[in-house]
């Protein structure tokens, strides 16, 4: 599933449940807005904590990648300086 479908269907939810507990709920509507605002505020400080993690992974993918691409680099520098090397010893 993809990472969009999720984070939808968690906000829907989210609306949905937010909706019916205003609808049923017993306690005065000040309380309930109060209410309302905690948990979005707790969800939100959740959603910033959940991006910064995947940010930090993706910053740490991208620079293992980088790392294993200037090792490439270097071998296959390696190996042409090799065969030039070579190659000039057999012309010589």
């Amino acid at each position: 599933m993809k990472s969009g479908q999720i984070l939808l269907g968690v906000l829907t939810g989210f609306a949905l449940g937010a909706a019916a507990g205003i609808l049923f709920a017993p306690d005065k509507g000040s309380e309930i807005r109060n209410s309302i605002l905690r948990n979005w505020q707790d969800y939100t400080d959740s959603l910033k904590d959940q991006v910064d993690a995947l940010v930090a992974n993706a910053m740490d993918i991208r620079d293992e990648a980088s790392k294993d691409v200037d090792k490439f680099i270097e071998k296959r520098k390696n190996q042409y300086e090799d065969l030039k090397h070579e190659i000039s010893n057999k012309v010589v």
